[in-house]
């Protein structure tokens, strides 16, 4: 396909961005806030430090915290060099990278899709389906992981598969896009181990004796790690330099987690292998039967849009000899096993969601190609015209895409100034409270404990903690700790407080003061 109509595509899916950035005023959810605070601490020259503490998993000393230390710090990066850049701090400039970002998607479904047909209406149908992505619509142009991932998974396995560099090139190259998919995401070292067994492979193909197989093996896969070194070596020296090891204490606590909620644990020391065990074999088997169920629906309804699945079922078929595709089915299936077997709980509550887009231009492109068989097909047996079948169904199929779009998108952004979108609810929440505490003398450098801290920042500017996981005692040890000074307590809090939500009152430690936008507010009389 000629390069003019990947830019055709670009332009498009940018000004389709765009439109969607202006109806999204705000981060909208904890992670885009967590990535756009940790970008505007960066360009207002704060460094990798966290006004907020969002999880008490490497057992923090207190405010500010050492930035990303849970989540990797590569969306916050480059939304930072954004606002940096065009010299204001401020949500739509911390986007602007990533809108650039979200727009190669199209073209880069278009691509897959060109690989496998060879077919221009193809190419542009799979782009449509990127364009009007269903459920990760609203997500493209917001400061989170999911455009960049499939813009590097999309990366990976086009690099893996070019005949045209040479294997050291190539090498280097994979291992640069992989430590960039690291810096991203954690379980984007998992790809690291997808380019060992590429070695292997290829090793295994030579026409080499034993000792010029482990010498040809052993220089590629130093090539392959030096590339991922030349970007995650940085980091690793930051880690060593905080914790003495490569990785922060927080990511191998997760690991022994036997409730979701055990994410905001106070102390994260009770999270130990000990702890896990004795939680039973039926309660570890049930959080992956439990996770497989989800992550199965995460591939039916947010993957395949439900009514692209059997298309893609029909194209895996028609392209199962096919390396690219047996590489990205290959790739998937890996990630669908460490987000349902390893990180059950994290991977069923949204990391298989982002995990999984490293794979979606090229899902896109494979379901083209099942309902390019389902043409074929009506031929056959219906004596249909290719070209006039292939065009009218194609405009239908990305019809579908977009009414899907629009009824997943429209509802969310919907709302007014006295009736904010669900999308804004949370911010606007926020600053109600904020603005309350400000008439109530609170000063600027006390301390809020909500539900959504990076949100309360956001929002506010004030430092926030998150509310732990337990009842009230852990609340207060919590308070104590960190010196703060009020509480919100939101209708979605933790099983503990609930009560203390659904009937507001004084207690030990805790006065009551107002209701502000269905949020509860209390003044802490820590000693």
């Amino acid at each position: 396909m000629k390069p003019k109509l990947y830019l055709l595509l670009f332009v498009i899916a940018l000004a389709f961005i765009l439109v969607e950035a202006a109806l999204l005023p705000v981060p909208g959810y904890m992670d885009a806030e967590y990535y756009y605070a940790g970008g505007s601490q960066l360009a207002a020259g704060k460094g990798f430090n966290e006004p907020f503490l969002w999880n008490f998993l490497d057992d923090p000393a207190g405010i500010p915290h050492p930035a990303f230390t849970y989540w990797m710090p590569l969306t916050s990066l480059l939304s930072g060099f954004g606002m940096f850049l065009f010299g204001r701090i401020n949500f739509f400039n911390g986007r602007i990278f990533l809108f650039l970002i979200a727009a190669s998607i199209p073209p880069l479904a278009a691509y897959f899709s060109w690989r496998l047909s060879h077919r221009v209406l193809n190419a542009w149908l799979a782009a449509g389906l990127a364009v009007f992505s269903g459920f990760y619509a609203i997500y493209m142009g917001i400061t989170d992981t999911f455009a960049l991932y499939m813009l590097l998974g999309s990366l990976f396995l086009i690099l893996a598969l070019h005949p045209g560099p040479s294997s050291a090139v190539k090498l280097l190259g994979l291992g640069l896009i992989v430590g960039l998919m690291h810096l991203a995401r954690a379980d984007g070292i998992l790809w690291l181990g997808c380019g060992f067994i590429l070695v292997m492979i290829e090793t295994g193909q030579n026409n080499l004796s034993r000792s010029q197989k482990l010498k040809f093996a052993g220089r590629y896969l130093g090539i392959l790690f030096l590339g991922y070194l030349l970007v995650m070596a940085p980091w690793f020296v930051r880690n060593i330099s905080l914790y003495g090891a490569l990785f922060s204490p927080a990511s191998g606590k997760v690991l022994w987690l036997t409730d979701y909620n055990q994410m905001f644990a106070f102390p994260a020391s009770q999270l130990t292998l000990r702890n896990w065990l004795n939680s039973g074999l039926e309660s570890v088997l049930n959080d992956r039967l439990v996770a497989l169920g989800l992550n199965l629906q995460t591939t039916l309804a947010v993957q395949a849009d439900i009514f692209l699945l059997p298309l893609m079922l029909v194209g895996f078929w028609r392209q199962r000899k096919t390396k690219l595709v047996q590489l990205g089915l290959a790739m998937w299936g890996l990630t669908f096993v460490v987000m349902t077997a390893v990180f059950p709980l994290a991977g069923a509550r949204g990391g298989f969601f982002h995990s999984g887009a490293a794979f979606q231009p090229l899902l896109w492109a494979v379901a083209v190609d099942g309902y390019n068989g389902l043409i074929e097909l009506g031929v056959r047996k219906r004596n249909w015209k290719f070209e006039r079948a292939s065009k009218g169904f194609g405009l239908i199929l990305v019809f579908l895409s977009a009414l899907v779009t629009l009824v997943l998108f429209m509802p969310q952004v919907s709302g007014n100034e006295t009736n904010p979108s669900p999308w804004s609810k949370s911010s606007t929440t926020y600053q109600a409270v904020d603005q309350y505490l400000i008439e109530s003398s609170a000063s600027s450098n006390q301390i809020v404990l909500v539900n959504d801290s990076p949100g309360y920042f956001t929002a506010t500017g004030r430092s926030a903690i998150v509310i732990p996981d337990g009842d009230v005692n852990t609340l207060m040890a919590v308070a104590r700790k960190y010196g703060a000074s009020y509480l919100v307590l939101e209708q979605n809090t933790v099983d503990g407080l609930r009560g203390l939500y659904q009937n507001p009152q004084s207690l030990p430690g805790l006065e009551f003061l107002q209701t502000v936008d269905q949020a509860q507010i209390f003044r802490i009389l820590t000693p």
